[in-house]
């Protein structure tokens, strides 16, 4: 099954007047339906500019985009508000909501160029308000809610498609931290019913509700790293390779482990940016999987070498992964000066 989202070799540059600068340089991941990634990196690493890449908000200079089966690049204008509407859901950090609309009416907009009845619509939105909370609040106006209960209305306000996918902008970067754990609530519990969610922050606590981290730094991916396993994928039996990679002097190394017998890992190792099979890359072992992995192998010799009066060897095969450059730059069109504020973020 292909991934939800797939980036093969992006990049993003911006320039003008003979000046270039790189947000991003050849950036390739995989997504699966249902994950909970979060983003990390400090500022200027690109996080920003790679989500509005995600939502179809610019396209990048160079790379591939695609996200529930299509190609963000060959969809036209038209074709791209329509994709957007559908499949992508934003939350951003400052809200967005019109302060002369009520919190009904804010989460209402996305439905305005639909031809249902204004009562289904209300409906629907009254639903989903009270689904994060705030029934009872529908008419009141922005400046009557407190920072918490605006986010829950930007949050609603996403959901009114049922988007598969729900990217948010430090979500949290406006509140402090009780009402922004209840708002990491409402992300895990979407999470639970089946949505994937990419979240940009640069709040660490965020990692214990993701199941994958991506960090970026200098605009290119610098670690990718699975938090959980997946539910679904748990206590198969299967052993998988992992991968660490890691930045030295400028070089990306890799080292490589196995699961224990189980397939069930217990801590949390890195995977290649780019490796095709990242998607089912769980943690890796901890001090007890080593202990019990080294125990196994000796045990196993020393069986081969009784029964058959040899002795094992076991090997493990090394890979690496690729990455790309990035050309031109754009926002919607592939061509433009200058970057928004947020460029390389």
């Amino acid at each position: 099954m292909e991934p939800i989202i797939r980036l093969m070799d992006v990049s993003m540059v911006y320039g003008c007047n003979g000046t270039r600068e790189s947000a991003l340089t050849g950036v390739s991941f995989d997504i699966p339906r249902g994950e909970y990634v979060v983003i990390t990196g400090e500022s200027g690493a690109g996080k920003s500019t790679l989500l509005t890449i995600l939502g179809g908000l610019q396209v990048p200079s160079e790379g591939t985009v695609r996200i529930g089966g299509a190609d963000l690049s060959a969809l036209p204008a038209d074709g791209l508000a329509d994709f957007r509407r559908e499949t992508i859901g934003f939350v951003f950090q400052a809200y967005h909501l019109l302060p002369y609309l009520t919190a009904r009416e804010n989460v209402m907009v996305p439905m305005s160029p639909e031809r249902i009845p204004p009562r289904e619509k209300a409906e629907r939105a009254d639903a989903l308000l009270a689904s994060v909370g705030l029934a009872g609040k529908e008419d009141r106006l922005p400046s009557q809610l407190s920072g918490g209960e605006s986010q829950r209305v930007a949050i609603a306000r996403a959901l009114v498609h049922d988007p598969p996918v729900l990217l948010a902008d430090e979500p949290t970067g406006n509140l402090d931290s009780a009402t922004g754990e209840q708002i990491l609530d409402l992300f895990s519990e979407w999470h639970g019913r089946g949505k994937t969610v990419l979240m940009v922050t640069h709040n660490a606590a965020n990692l214990t509700r993701a199941t994958r981290s991506i960090r970026l730094r200098d605009g290119q991916v610098e670690e990718d790293r699975l938090l959980r396993p997946d539910p679904v994928g748990a206590g198969r039996g299967l052993t998988q390779d992992l991968r660490r990679k890691k930045r030295k002097d400028g070089v990306m190394e890799e080292e490589m482990g196995t699961k224990d017998s189980m397939g069930m890992p217990e801590s949390t190792e890195s995977i290649a940016a780019g490796d095709p099979r990242a998607a089912s890359v769980r943690r890796g072992p901890t001090w007890r999987g080593w202990v019990l992995s080294i125990l196994a192998a000796v045990i196993l010799s020393v069986a081969a070498t009784l029964l058959l009066g040899g002795s094992s060897a076991f090997r493990l095969d090394r890979a690496v992964a690729g990455g790309g450059t990035g050309g031109g730059c754009g926002s919607g069109t592939g061509s433009s000066c200058c970057p928004p504020e947020d460029a390389g973020k």
